[in-house]
């Protein structure tokens, strides 16, 4: 929302505008998240579902975007469930529990910030973990979604997907930029 209000700002956009561009926003978001882990080649999963959870404070927008963008679709045979986890609704235990079955990990906060840093998930291998726009730290994640110049890029961080042991398709690698970890 404070994005939506800067870019409002800077825009001069009538506040129609700034809804369909929030909007937009929320559904490129959307796609990015499920296409990353479609990029992805997983390990044998062991689970019913495949996971995607989103950490940070609760975003129904995103979260029914979601939802309904991967309602009957799969990865890895799995159909894809969506989770949303508010860092301010749950203890750290609690929220540990429900996200024991992700597969990736949508970061909305940055976990340093509001004390979850020590979540077990922010270190486990093989959890893909995508730190969203407004997330400036890149020491939890694994991609980031940047906005710049009125666009969201993809930044990689090779070094910590390596150590994930997580295995990135090729032609994600060519369109994404770089990034050694901070």
């Amino acid at each position: 929302m404070l994005l939506a209000g800067f870019c409002l700002a800077l825009t001069g956009k009538t506040a129609a505008e700034s809804a369909l561009d929030q909007q937009k926003f929320i559904g490129v978001q959307a796609a990015y998240i499920f296409n990353l882990a479609r990029f992805v080649q997983w390990p044998a999963l062991g689970s019913s579902t495949f996971q995607i959870c989103l950490l940070g404070e609760l975003q129904q927008k995103l979260t029914t975007q979601l939802q309904q963008g991967t309602k009957d679709k799969t990865i890895q045979s799995l159909p894809v469930q969506i989770l949303a986890i508010d860092p301010a609704l749950l203890s750290q235990a609690e929220a540990e529990q429900q996200l024991q079955q992700c597969r990736v990990l949508y970061l909305m906060v940055d976990p340093a910030e509001t004390g979850w840093a020590l979540l077990a998930q922010l270190k486990q291998p093989q959890i893909l973990r995508i730190a969203a726009p407004q997330v400036t730290s890149q020491h939890f994640s694994q991609v980031n979604l940047v906005f710049e110049q009125g666009r969201i890029l993809l930044y990689l961080n090779s070094d910590s997907l390596q150590q994930s042991g997580l295995q990135v398709n090729p032609a994600l690698l060519s369109i994404a930029r770089q990034r050694t970890k901070s």
